[in-house]
């Protein structure tokens, strides 16, 4: 499979990206311009969280999109969420840090 990690430099999705890798799939991370570069081991797929009209296309063609980068604030994450869904390609979202929707808090 074609796998984008967002994320694939941070705690959680290192972790994805690598177990994903080393079952033998295709892995990309998504790198944001001026960001630290992902593991060579992954292709580079440019997007930026912070813009979440780039991640339309960053995300398109992909079997699996993995969402573990770090929020940001909930109508930026909400509408990089929308447009990874927009994409076409089946996303799943997670985080070790926020929850995302109405009337969500993070836990203390």
């Amino acid at each position: 499979m074609k796998i984008l990690v967002i994320g694939a430099s941070g705690y959680i999705g290192s972790h994805v990206a690598a177990v994903f890798a080393d079952a033998g799939h295709g892995v990309s991370a998504l790198h944001r311009p001026g960001g630290a570069p992902p593991p060579a081991r992954y292709s580079r797929v440019a997007g930026d969280l912070a813009e979440p009209g780039s991640l339309t296309a960053a995300a398109a063609g992909y079997d699996r999109v993995i969402h573990a980068g770090a929020p940001i604030d909930d109508s930026t994450d909400r509408a990089g969420a929308e447009a990874l869904l927009s994409s076409g390609s089946p996303v799943l979202y997670t985080t070790g840090a926020a929850v995302l929707g109405a009337g969500a808090q993070d836990e203390d």
